[in-house]
């Protein structure tokens, strides 16, 4: 009897152990699928460089946009767009005011598109032809992002040609193609230019324009007459609007921080 009992106790036991194995295991393939469901939108978002963020009046009516190119505020942009699963309660309101994304590539051309009609709760569109699905965004996230600072690479993103002088030589160089992103990697694309920033009076001994499409779209100067080219220099740097006229007020204006030997080394000129 003793020996039927502790038979049946183990078969019990087992069956249970069992049973919670696979509770666990198949909680665990749903958390996985939950977090690749939430990836999806930022796995079909490739190439993103800058995002237009708008205010949109009864879904036609832009009242107001900006365009970010800042890495940090594309990647938080890109991962804040999560795909609504069937479970995901929808709010059914539909607000007069609302917010559009549309994410850009180094082209300046719409990879997607996502309009909001209820707080961050919306749809997005693939310019490939690739099918749509509801999603839902953080409106704090975009909000930050829209109303956080204008750093280097809100007016750095999509350059396509880099125009590099000697103000105090005769010497000018165009770089184009990877040499572009060469001489970008020498500037920190996140930085605030600081508006406080001093300079010295004298005249920069290099001066670049970046230039987006057939517009120039910001500045940046510095002085190195040092024999020994350093790692790091304070440089003036000032973004401006496309195609706005001379009078029209910078978007920002400030000192930042640059490498300055790949310009040097594009220009292939000592640095003085």
């Amino acid at each position: 009897m003793k020996k039927t009992l502790f038979a049946f106790a183990s078969v019990v036991l087992f069956a249970a152990s069992a049973s919670i194995g696979c509770a666990a295991e198949s909680d665990e393939t749903e958390e996985e699928a939950a977090g690749a469901e939430d990836a999806l939108t930022e796995r079909q978002l490739p190439g993103v460089v800058a995002v237009e963020i708008a205010d949109v009046h009864r879904q036609t009516t832009v009242t107001a946009s900006k365009i970010v190119g800042a890495p940090k505020k594309v990647k938080s942009l890109v991962a804040g767009v999560k795909k609504l699963r069937p479970s995901d309660p929808v709010p059914r309101c539909m607000m007069q005011d609302t917010k559009r994304l549309t994410f850009l590539n180094e082209q300046g051309e719409k990879i997607a598109t996502v309009n909001s009609h209820c707080g961050g709760y919306g749809n997005i569109s693939f310019e490939n032809g690739s099918a749509g699905y509801g999603v839902k965004f953080t409106s704090e996230v975009v909000d930050s992002a829209n109303d956080a600072p204008f750093a280097v690479g809100d007016a750095l993103w999509g350059i396509t040609k880099i125009e590099i002088t000697k103000p105090l030589h005769n010497v000018r160089k165009t770089v184009t193609g990877s040499d572009v992103r060469q001489i970008l990697e020498g500037l920190d694309l996140d930085e605030v230019p600081d508006p406080n920033a001093s300079f010295p009076r004298c005249p920069p001994t290099h001066a670049v324009s970046f230039v987006r499409g057939n517009d120039q779209v910001a500045t940046t100067s510095f002085i190195c007459g040092s024999s020994e080219v350093p790692a790091s220099i304070k440089a003036s740097f000032t973004a401006v609007k496309p195609g706005a006229p001379a009078s029209e007020a910078p978007l920002a204006r400030g000192g930042i921080m640059v490498d300055p030997r790949p310009v040097i080394r594009a220009l292939g000129t000592p640095g003085s």
